[in-house]
């Protein structure tokens, strides 16, 4: 499945191997898409396949269909229209004892606001201070949270 802003292509992948799989996702990526999905599905006749889903902008659309149908065994896709709803939310920073770590505030539909740490950072912490990600969200949760950015 390719999705763009608004769009998505589906496609069920029957015969594939793992290695095959998993380099067709990295070239999905690397042509555009902006997040790249596996499901495992039990299709007819009892066959076991995977269906993949490509979240893709209009303007990579065209790139991304290319490198899916000369990557894959796939010999067509399916596409839809999709929405988005999101809430507003602002990057900014907690102030950890252990020092800033980058996160996103959001703002809920009923006024309250919630902060989660960026992963990556979260994942980098963990790395250079042995704690265990659950101790460093724990650590995080009772941070203060500071942004200049305007929400968006």
């Amino acid at each position: 499945e390719v999705l763009f802003p608004g769009n998505a292509t589906a496609r069920k992948v029957a015969k594939i191997q793992a290695e095959d799989l998993a380099l067709l996702l990295s070239r999905l990526r690397e042509a555009g898409a902006l997040d790249v999905a596996v499901q495992p599905l039990l299709m007819k006749k009892g066959r076991c396949g995977q269906a993949v889903t490509a979240l893709v902008t209009e303007a990579k659309a065209e790139h991304v269909r290319l490198v899916w149908l000369c990557f894959s065994s796939s010999i067509g896709l399916r596409e839809r229209r999709q929405g988005r709803w999101v809430l507003p939310r602002r990057a900014g920073v907690l102030n950890t004892q252990r020092g800033p770590l980058p996160a996103k505030q959001v703002l809920r539909p009923d006024g309250s606001m919630t902060v989660k740490p960026e992963a990556d950072a979260l994942a980098d912490l963990s790395s250079s201070s042995g704690c265990s990600l659950e101790q460093l969200r724990n650590e995080a949760g009772s941070s203060l949270f500071h942004s200049d950015e305007a929400w968006n």
